[in-house]
């Protein structure tokens, strides 16, 4: 049996053990910590001595086991300092390459080098060794490797490394910036047009015209090969040199005789420049200058002046609607013609509005070419849908026999024309379009059914007999009297025209 004594002394032993646990659980932590600061350092110096070792063996196949023996004391900063992210581009700076350029040399792509420069990845051990010993070059071992890969430059960023001799000084100059220039100038090129004759970017050429960059001897002998051959014809190299025409100014004595010539006031001015009118009192007061476009536009009204090639009144509209009823054409197909709005030609067949003078001159050319008879109409009206035709059919208040009737076709065609099969002709299209222009057409008073039964039994007439005349059977007329069915509109004129009558209602009318 256990007693009361025992469990209170296990108790306390069991106390014990957790506190004396407690106190040790920090330590071993730290220790823990320590063994994987010491395992990343061990790591470090493996590293630093495989560089080392790379060193030496380059060293000694260099230059030998005395070259390497002098040089302890840089392989020593090797080992302390290594390959850091800094020096990797200081390195660069030394080399005044940017990323792009530093990368082609040292034959890796663009995005792995950036990441070796900012410590993202370490480099690999050839890449290593080949950077470090870009570290020891001298200038004109760097200069080789910039040269051998076409990347020398005349100006090099005055930035260097701890322990790097200075770069060269500028080479001599192979070409001249006026030379250049010259040659540019013999030529009549733009820059990407010399760059496309030479080989080269866009960017190289600037450089070269700029003085940041000298071009190669390869490049000297081209240009000035292309120099001496400027007179013969230029490959195509693009789109040619805009030539720098003189600006053209009109002085407020020049416009105010253009006024005073076409007898124009200012708002005049304004329409037929297409400009406000205070732009047009500032030009004419001094205050302010037209625009080159303006100032053209005015420059050819000048040369019209002299050659009276101009309109001093606009054309009214009495002379368009005579100019349209001689040629016979719907406004839309003048509007296609003159090349304007048919909103506009509408409103001048209304009278809403007039030509303005920029109008009235196609509008007099058009008119000398239909009364000389040297007018070609070449332009042909675009084609009427289906859906067109039905809203032009409802518009004239007119059904589908006497829509065929007013446009002198088959029925057959026009169930075509709906169908979608056939398009109208060119004749069709236009009579189309000129009844589309007409006012909505009011069709004449249908007869009813009680008007032909008292025009039937007037002349004695029967059904059979009435429908013979009319080209219709009896059982027709009998429908007709009893108002069955409509009586369309052409049987209701030939009924008229038969028996000369205008409607009962006028013969009533007649009789009072």
């Amino acid at each position: 049996m256990i007693e009361k004594g025992d469990i209170q002394k296990l108790t306390e032993i069991s106390k014990n053990v957790f506190l004396k646990q407690i106190e040790t659980y920090p330590l071993i932590v730290q220790i823990r910590r320590w063994l994987e600061i010491f395992t990343e350092e061990i790591a470090e110096l493996r590293n630093r001595v495989q560089i080392l070792e790379a060193e030496v063996d380059l060293l000694r196949r260099s230059r030998g086991i005395k070259a390497a023996e002098t040089t302890a004391s840089k392989k020593a900063q090797a080992i302390q300092c290594s390959l850091t992210p800094e020096i990797i581009g200081q390195i660069r700076m030394a080399f005044a390459c940017n990323i792009d350029q530093m990368a082609r040399i040292l034959e890796v792509s663009t995005k792995h080098y950036h990441d070796i420069e900012r410590g993202n990845i370490t480099p690999s051990l050839a890449l290593e060794t080949k950077i470090l010993k870009m570290r020891y070059m001298t200038a004109t071992e760097r200069r080789e490797i910039l040269q051998a890969h076409g990347l020398f430059r005349t100006k090099t960023r005055q930035l260097h490394a701890p322990g790097i001799p200075h770069p060269p000084d500028t080479p001599e100059i192979r070409m001249t910036i006026a030379e250049l220039q010259d040659i540019k100038a013999k030529l009549n090129v733009t820059k990407p047009q010399l760059a496309k004759l030479v080989g080269v970017s866009h960017g190289q050429v600037s450089g070269w015209l700029n003085g940041s960059s000298q071009p190669s001897e390869e490049y000297c002998q081209k240009l000035r090969s292309l120099s001496a051959d400027a007179a013969k014809s230029l490959p195509e190299c693009g789109s040619p040199m805009k030539t720098i025409q003189p600006k053209v100014t009109i002085t407020p004595e020049q416009l105010s005789e253009i006024l005073q010539q076409l007898n124009w006031t200012i708002p005049q001015l304004a329409a037929y420049l297409h400009v406000a009118e205070y732009k047009a009192w500032g030009w004419k007061n001094g205050h302010s200058s037209p625009s080159t476009q303006q100032a053209n536009k005015l420059k050819d009204l000048q040369d019209k002046i002299k050659r009276q090639e101009y309109e001093k009144t606009p054309v009214t509209i009495e002379e368009f609607m005579a100019l349209k009823e001689k040629m016979q054409y719907s406004d839309y197909h003048l509007s296609i013609i003159l090349k304007v709005s048919y909103v506009k030609v509408h409103s001048w067949s209304i009278g809403i509005s007039a030509p303005t003078l920029n109008e009235s001159v196609k509008i007099r050319k058009l008119h000398t070419q239909v009364f000389s008879g040297t007018f070609v109409d070449n332009i042909q009206l675009p084609r009427i849908s289906a859906e067109k035709i039905t809203e032009l059919r409802k518009r004239q208040n007119l059904r589908v026999k006497d829509f065929i009737r007013v446009m002198e076709i088959m029925e057959k065609t026009y169930v075509r024309w709906m169908r979608g099969k056939r398009g109208p002709s060119q004749e069709e299209n236009e009579r189309l379009w000129i009844l589309w222009e007409k006012p909505v057409f009011v069709p004449p008073p249908v007869l009813s059914g009680k008007e032909i039964f008292e025009i039937r039994k007037n002349h004695k007439l029967s059904q059979d007999k009435f429908g013979e005349m009319l080209g219709q059977t009896g059982k027709k007329v009998s429908r007709w009297e009893l108002g069955i069915t409509d009586v369309p509109v052409g049987i209701s004129e030939k009924i008229k025209t038969i028996f000369n009558l205008q409607s009962i209602e006028e013969s009533e009318n007649d009789k009072k």
